[in-house]
């Protein structure tokens, strides 16, 4: 079985909800929440998260207030509410200053950075993300210094430069692997962003190399919000290579691994518009139907075949 979805740990959870003491039921129901958002489950995630913040609010834990508003910021986005999402994420990169939490504020500042970016706001995506890399060059994050130097790649690709781009995604990679723990999203995202700049530098047979190598990243994460980020170039690895009705599906089963559209995601929203204009809209929704009707299992296992992965 490919998907972990962590019922074990699910029943654990559930079982306490309830529990007497505010900071516990408050931090159980975070723990719930993320586990939905990884597992694609926003019906559990949108349930779960205004009851934990309530819950960190009433006791006023600053961390829980903070890390639940970037939790929400992840909401937010997806469902093209940029605003709010940036509203969520400065309370929680003010309130993460206050504890000294600085990969947390970090965070936050490439988050806000690269929201800023999808509303077009190149200069004040940049200023933002520059912040956030200067704090983790200080402190010695080399973690949050290769996010935002990834994203700092993304603005210098969307200016036009893109082989500065890849050199600087590149440089991200080799920081990343400096660092002494580094999430496996991270690592599976910016292979994603590799595997794109080297699409529009027309090199696809190094865009799938780094999509094989993002898909291992996202086993290792069982994350399936980022497995629907590999997805979307899977689906232009696939438009490039001529299969139209691929890419229609491979973007429908990244729905289906989210749990949810995502519709301020400029990729998708790029990707999709080549494959409908590719099919037509009647073939392009009827292919994109099939890929969202697929289990999380299967939809994993087309992102295998489509990149020739041997088990």
């Amino acid at each position: 079985m490919l998907v972990d979805d962590g019922e074990t740990a699910k029943l654990t959870l559930d079982r306490n909800l309830a529990h007497p003491d505010p900071w516990a039921r408050a931090m159980l129901n975070l723990m719930s929440a993320v586990q939905a958002e990884n597992n694609g489950d926003v019906e559990t995630l949108q349930y779960r998260l205004p009851l934990a913040m309530a819950g960190f609010r009433e006791i006023g834990d600053r961390w829980g207030i903070g890390t639940t508003a970037a939790a929400m910021s992840t909401l937010d986005s997806r469902q093209g509410r940029i605003e709010e999402a940036i509203a969520h994420l400065q309370e929680s990169r003010q309130l993460m200053i206050q504890l000294r939490a600085v990969d947390d504020e970090c965070f936050a500042l490439n988050r806000i950075g690269m929201l800023r970016f999808r509303l077009g706001d190149l200069e004040g995506a940049r200023k933002d993300i520059e912040t956030a890399v200067e704090i983790a060059e200080r402190t010695g994050s080399a973690m949050s210094v290769a996010f935002g130097m990834f994203g700092l790649a993304v603005l210098t690709h969307h200016e036009g430069n893109t082989p500065k781009a890849l050199v600087m995604a590149y440089q991200s990679l080799a920081q990343l692997s400096t660092a002494p723990f580094s999430p496996p999203q991270v690592k599976a995202l910016i292979h994603c962003g590799i595997a794109t700049l080297n699409m529009s530098a027309d090199n696809p047979i190094g865009a799938a190399q780094r999509l094989r190598d993002a898909y291992q990243a996202v086993l290792a994460s069982r994350d399936m919000p980022v497995a629907a980020v590999l997805a979307t170039g899977v689906a232009e690895y696939l438009l490039a290579r001529g299969d139209a009705a691929g890419a229609a599906e491979m973007l429908g089963s990244g729905v289906k691994l989210r749990g949810m559209e995502d519709l301020s995601d400029l990729d998708v929203r790029r990707v999709a518009g080549a494959v409908r204009a590719a099919l037509g809209p009647e073939d392009y929704d009827r292919h994109h139907g099939s890929g969202r009707n697929l289990t999380k299992d299967a939809a994993l296992a087309q992102i295998e075949i489509a990149l020739k992965i041997k088990r």
